[in-house]
């Protein structure tokens, strides 16, 4: 009886033992944190926040900083692989400094308005072409209608001050951005004007749009001195689209400039849904 017992005791350990292997082997990877080089003819980087946890992206909430002197994967936008370098940090930055100063290898002689995207973490990421597109004169009209009523939202954040500026708002003609797989990033300037004349300029209304299913899928209105108070009013600038092998998903790397002395955030966005996935901010239209 007893060595049977010892017997079923042992079975056990050994099933609770592979058990406690299997989990190590199935264990989540790493999270991949991403980069990008704004500007290459000196190098100047930052961190992009946020943490791919081989799904989706999510807020990063460990302050995750890439090391120096670590070589990276990276891809120019225009889909050339590249090596970036880590070369110095600067905890200490100053506004509208960068985070990081980089080298680029093999340094090739690039168009020094080019980007580049780069990451932690042993995964394969593509940036998607964008070239400059139009939109019909009826969508055109419909985005001018719609630029109108997100300036209506963000009146009640408004400061008197900037209120009292305009009382006719103008919409200029849209840049349009479109993507290999299709999806448009439109821009428009928005006008504030007062008899006739135009007192300010610096509005600007952002629409992610997916002509397939005739849809926008994100929008908001920003202006760089809109309010102190106002949360919900800012600026989307769109960087570059990118896509991550096995992950069904197109994402959008953007600036997110707030509505009062902002230095912009660089955040994730979920292309084919519209969200913002490693920030707070919330637009307008979600009110």
């Amino acid at each position: 009886m007893i060595a049977l017992r010892t017997a079923g005791l042992c079975t056990v350990l050994s099933l609770i033992v592979g058990f406690a292997d299997q989990t190590t082997i199935h264990q989540a990877p790493a999270p991949v944190h991403f980069g990008i080089v704004y500007h290459t003819p000196d190098g100047q980087a930052d961190a992009i926040p946020g943490d791919y946890n081989g799904i989706t992206f999510v807020t990063d909430t460990s302050g995750y900083q890439f090391p120096l002197h670590s070589t990276l994967s990276g891809e120019w936008s225009d889909g050339t692989p590249v090596q970036v370098v880590i070369d110095t940090q600067n905890n200490e930055r100053e506004f509208g400094e960068s985070l990081y100063r980089v080298r680029l290898t093999p340094p090739t002689l690039r168009d020094t308005a080019g980007m580049v995207l780069f990451w932690s973490g042993d995964i394969k990421v593509h940036q998607l072409p964008s070239r400059i597109g139009t939109i019909d004169s009826a969508m055109a009209h419909a985005l001018q209608k719609r630029a109108r009523h997100l300036v209506r939202l963000a009146l009640p954040e408004a400061d008197e001050a900037m209120i009292d500026e305009f009382d006719t708002l103008l919409v200029d003609r849209p840049l349009v951005l479109v993507t290999q797989a299709g999806l448009e990033a439109i821009t428009y300037r928005v006008q504030l004007a007062k008899g006739g004349k135009v007192s300010d300029d610096r509005g600007m209304a952002f629409f992610l749009y997916d002509p397939h299913a005739a849809r926008v899928l994100l929008q908001n209105f920003g202006h760089p001195e809109w309010s102190p108070r106002a949360d919900s009013v800012f600026a989307i600038y769109p960087e570059a689209f990118f896509t991550i092998d096995g992950d069904p998903h197109t994402y959008l790397v953007a600036v997110i400039s707030g509505a009062w002395e902002s230095r912009g955030d660089w955040v994730m966005i979920d292309a084919t849904t519209g969200r913002i996935l490693t920030s707070d901010w919330h637009p307008l239209a979600e009110k």
